[in-house]
């Protein structure tokens, strides 16, 4: 994402400057072997004033709204079976409430022999969410929708196993363990 790039570039330019500091302060040392200690202090004072030992902090994982009432992870993500499972399997009953996880606009609603009924959310910041296998789809493609906002109903169709729904969340095209930003493991 381009805010790790920026990220990484503000860490190179803090890391650049506190190189620099310290080479000033070396050089005091040597030039001012008495007077090191007031130039130290300034130095520490004016690092502090200005937040310079700070590291920046990571962005942290979003955190989306539950997709069903409850959440019981029935298959998670990763290998399963000899293939890369790019979601996580949720249980739910037969035509259960299924709500969007973030704001965001639907981008497909369809059909496929695999997913079943499926829906797509596009979102802010690269991210998008997948709900496969439903019963009923209640959106279209172009609808505008908000977390929490009924956006179908679990099913099994398609390539199912018994009614679940298949989640997934994606961050710039690749499937990412959503677990985590849902607080289930």
């Amino acid at each position: 994402m381009e805010k790790k790039g920026s990220i990484t570039g503000l860490l190179l330019l803090q890391g650049a400057l506190a190189l620099f500091l310290v080479l000033v302060v070396l050089v005091l040392f040597w030039l001012y072997p008495n007077q090191t200690t007031q130039a130290g202090d300034w130095l520490s004072s004016k690092m502090e004033e200005e937040n310079l030992w700070a590291m920046p902090q990571a962005e942290a994982a979003p955190t989306l709204t539950a997709p069903l009432n409850e959440l019981v992870v029935t298959s998670a993500f990763g290998q399963r079976e000899g293939e890369e499972h790019q979601g996580i399997d949720l249980d739910a009953q037969e035509g259960e409430p299924v709500y969007a996880a973030l704001d965001g606009t639907v981008t497909t609603a369809a059909s496929s022999d695999s997913y079943g009924n499926w829906i797509e959310l596009t979102h802010a910041d690269g991210l998008s969410t997948r709900y496969a296998h439903c019963f009923v789809l209640a959106v279209k493609e172009g609808d505008t929708v908000s977390a929490g906002d009924l956006i179908a109903l679990a099913g099994d169709t398609g390539d199912a196993d018994g009614v679940h729904l298949h989640f997934e969340l994606l961050e710039d095209g690749q499937p990412v363990d959503p677990s985590t930003a849902l607080g289930v493991s």
